[in-house]
């Protein structure tokens, strides 16, 4: 090999060991790059709070202003009528139901409820019906609303209202255990109904379960803290232990709601005799 030849050889082998040492360095510099990467955000992960399960919202029943003073009702009622009279709607049938039952005028209402039925078949749909089944309960004729709430399950028309609803009849009807059952059934479709668990709390009571109707009662407020029906119940479990104190402040506190459950004023003065201020 000659002189010239072998420089270039001598040559040729520098820049080929200069390129694979250079290669080798960049190549080690990447992998501690990355290395410090995956390490700042191993970090990361393990500093960040852990994400928390996401909670549906409580259930909210839709609530209505039932504050009419007397003379503003007639007058409410007057005017309704007449466009009522004007044009037969869907809507202004609602319209004047809901106004009836925002006041407690369920005679009124379901007698509004009937004549849309009747005139405008096609469009009273499953909400109206329930509606109309429930002004049976307000009346005092659960065995009427009953009926009306079988016949809307068998025609396939399953919902968390209806079940719950249809529970509370049978809670009137002191048909406990037909009552729990439903109760079910509308919280397996809703499991954040406050209405379910408190009617179920107390036809847990009714059935000798007192501790876990309780419990189902104490849920349905923390859904829902306006519910007077709540805090019925609870002082009626309560008044049935004795604890006449409590019971007359959930009583009270369920009066102060502007709302008269069913059995209210008879238990408020029971409690009031027990504990001698009346």
């Amino acid at each position: 090999m000659g002189a010239q030849a072998a420089h270039t050889f001598v040559r040729y082998v520098v820049l080929f060991s200069f390129a694979v040492a250079t290669s080798f360095y960049l190549g080690a510099a990447l992998l501690l790059l990355l290395a410090a990467w995956w390490l700042l955000k191993a970090r990361q992960s393990s500093a960040a709070p852990a994400k928390q399960p996401t909670v549906p919202p409580a259930y909210e029943p839709r609530v209505f202003n039932t504050r009419l003073r007397s003379e503003n009702y007639s007058d409410v009622m007057r005017l309704y009528e007449q466009q009522l009279a004007q044009q037969a709607s869907a809507p202004r049938f609602r319209l004047l139901v809901m106004t009836h039952y925002g006041v407690q005028a369920y005679g009124a209402a379901l007698a509004v409820s009937q004549r849309f039925r009747q005139a405008l078949p096609v469009e009273f749909s499953t909400a109206d019906l329930t509606l109309h089944a429930h002004l049976y309960t307000c009346l005092g004729q659960p065995q009427q609303a009953l009926e009306e709430y079988t016949h809307l399950l068998a025609q396939g028309h399953a919902s968390a209202a209806i079940y719950n609803n249809r529970g509370y009849a049978y809670n009137t009807l002191a048909e406990y255990l037909l009552a729990f059952q439903d109760f079910n059934q509308a919280l397996a479709l809703q499991p954040t109904m406050a209405y379910a668990y408190n009617n179920r709390g107390l036809a847990l009571h009714r059935l000798g379960m007192s501790a876990e109707g309780r419990a189902d009662i104490e849920h349905s407020l923390r859904l829902d803290s306006r519910n007077a029906y709540a805090y019925r119940n609870l002082g009626m479990y309560h008044f049935d232990q004795g604890d006449y104190q409590t019971a007359l402040s959930l009583f009270e506190r369920a009066h102060r709601l502007g709302t008269a459950p069913p059995e209210l004023a008879d238990y408020l003065k029971q409690t009031r005799q027990q504990l001698g201020l009346s």
